[in-house]
């Protein structure tokens, strides 16, 4: 509360009736209870005038009987006013009166009162010239020592609670203290950064704990360096079957926030390249999260021009189902976890889109090896020999090679003659993406049956791209 305004609350409620009959207050209300209360000869009779349990019947009895000296009877009126009006100023300023009327009888009580309202504190010292100080200049080492600290912080709780951060790294350091299961715990909660000696072995103590819940139980956990993670994966190896292990050791091999691997073609190889490395050797119970890093490598070279048989044959092999798989590819007791969920979505470990349909990526890599094998039978293993079959005669006519009547006859005569009219105008997939100002742009566009293009080229209105994006 304002010193100021609580100040002139007891001074107005010193004076009492007199602030009634202020020039202001009467010219609002020339003729009312407050000048009939003032100015009467029996205030008993006056007071006669207000109905019961309003607030001015509370007020008026009360300064009444403060002007009589009867205190107690306005301690009794407090408790009903409160209950039916609550704290109102009105209720204050009889209260500050109280406290006033009182101190004749007990002055500790109304200045520990007037303290608590203005919010004093009285604890100036006098200040003596040229008097020498008698006060110590220096702590006492004993009674701010670590030990000493820590003991009073231990003596109040055997946690880590009255411990601040600061204070965990010269713990685990200097071996100060035993580390029981709850101190563990709640130092492995609580620790952020992964530079410190024996965190891995602690890691596995609280492993064995029945309240551990496993590997990501703390984000500690998911800020492990590598040589961290590989040190405890050697301690637990089943921790590599686990999802949450597994996208730990991921996030390291992303590459660092300044790279802009998602346009820099050779980032961005040497980042999928490092992901199927690693998720290569999973459990079979990884199978989606190798489908999706395989993908997006196989992508990517395609985008290169490159169409490399090994990483095909690996993507092709993974258990999956689908309308081009082989029924007999795979082992009729193979787990169902272990087939290939396409829709597996792994963003928020690899940054990478989930795989989807694949038709389109496995028909261009089979539309470019099938132009110099001499059969689809290397595929036939994975894949159905009805769809293999038109994909391999339709490379072999379109790029014109072999015997052109054997190919003809592997396709319907309505699939072949789609096939010879069908018009198409592909860019190639190996095309760059971005250039620079001034770079001359040359784009290889994949045609067929089409003599003559006509090329639009557009100029796109900088300002407005930037404003909008």
């Amino acid at each position: 509360m304002n010193t100021q305004l609580v100040l002139h609350s007891l001074v107005a409620a010193a004076t009492g009736a007199a602030l009634l009959l202020s020039p202001r207050g009467a010219r609002a209300q020339e003729i009312g209870f407050p000048e009939a209360f003032a100015l009467a000869e029996n205030r008993e009779e006056a007071l006669q005038q207000l109905i019961p349990g309003t607030e001015d019947f509370y007020y008026y009895h009360a300064l009444h009987y403060q002007n009589e000296g009867q205190l107690e009877k306005v301690d009794a009126l407090f408790e009903p006013w409160v209950k039916r009006f609550n704290m109102t100023a009105r209720v204050v300023e009889i209260q500050h009166r109280q406290a006033l009327l009182r101190y004749s009888v007990d002055p500790a009580k109304t200045l520990e009162y007037l303290r608590q309202q203005l919010g004093t504190k009285l604890d100036h010292q006098q200040e003596i010239p040229d008097r020498k100080p008698d006060l110590p200049n220096a702590l006492d080492e004993k009674a701010i020592a670590r030990a000493t600290l820590l003991a009073a912080a231990f003596g109040r709780s055997q946690g880590l609670e009255e411990l601040e951060e600061s204070a965990l790294e010269w713990l685990v350091r200097d071996g100060q203290i035993e580390l029981t299961p709850l101190r563990r715990k709640q130092l492995l909660a609580r620790l952020r950064r992964p530079d410190f000696p024996g965190l891995v072995p602690m890691i596995v103590e609280d492993f064995k704990t029945n309240e551990s819940r496993g590997f990501g139980e703390y984000p500690i956990h998911g800020a492990l360096l590598p040589e961290q993670l590989a040190e405890l994966l050697e301690a637990r190896p089943e921790l590599a079957r686990t999802q949450a292990f597994v996208d730990a050791w991921i996030s390291k091999l992303r590459p660092g926030e300044d790279s802009d691997w998602r346009n820099d073609m050779a980032e961005r190889e040497a980042y999928l390249k490092r992901l199927w490395e690693y998720v290569r050797g999973l459990d079979p119970a990884f199978n989606s999260l190798k489908a999706h890093a395989l993908y997006r490598l196989l992508d990517h070279y395609r985008s290169q021009g490159q169409f490399p048989r090994d990483l095909f044959m690996a993507y092709l092999a993974l258990p999956r189902r689908g309308g081009l798989v082989n029924p007999k590819a795979f082992e009729q007791n193979t787990p169902e976890q272990h087939f290939v969920n396409p829709g597996a979505d792994f963003a928020g470990a690899t940054l990478l889109p989930p795989v989807g349909g694949d038709e389109e990526l496995i028909r261009a890599y089979l539309l470019r090896f099938f132009v110099e094998d001499e059969n689809y039978d290397a595929f036939a293993r994975y894949l159905l020999a009805d769809w293999l079959k038109p994909v391999f005669a339709e490379a072999k006519i379109v790029n014109g090679v072999g015997d052109q009547a054997k190919w003809t006859s592997y396709l319907s005569p309505a699939a072949y003659q789609a096939l010879k009219e069908r018009v198409d105008i592909d860019f190639a997939p190996e095309n760059r993406r971005e250039f620079a100002a001034g770079d001359a742009v040359t784009l290889a566009v994949d045609v067929k049956n089409a003599p003559k293009l006509i090329v639009k080229v557009y100029e796109i209105n900088a300002l407005n791209y930037y404003l909008d994006h």
